[in-house]
């Protein structure tokens, strides 16, 4: 038959050319390399921080009044701001955070 196309051919042709195919499984593996790297050092620079240069007048300061402070509590309250960071000094949360 001859207007039937040969299965070899067509299996031959299911899929991409080589060439793209080299292509996309590079580039698959580049995107799994990136995101392996990613959820590694992602939360290594939460915990440590972004190094950046602050400026002091851009850092705010509250005072959050309690009868017993509790470090847990301050650092919670203190976490709603952008940047917050809190401590516990005499019964007194006291709360800095960048703007």
């Amino acid at each position: 038959m001859i207007g039937l196309p040969n299965l070899t051919e067509q299996i031959l042709e299911s899929g991409p050319p080589g060439r793209l195919k080299m292509r996309i499984s590079w580039m698959f593996f580049s995107l799994l390399l990136l995101l392996l790297a990613s959820d590694e050092f992602g939360p290594a620079l939460s915990t440590r921080g972004v190094y950046a240069a602050r400026i002091p007048e851009h850092t705010c300061h509250k005072v959050i009044a309690t009868n017993i402070c509790k470090l847990q509590k301050c650092i919670q309250e203190c976490s709603k701001e952008p940047a917050g960071a809190g401590d516990c000094r005499d019964n007194i949360c006291y709360c800095s955070y960048y703007l």
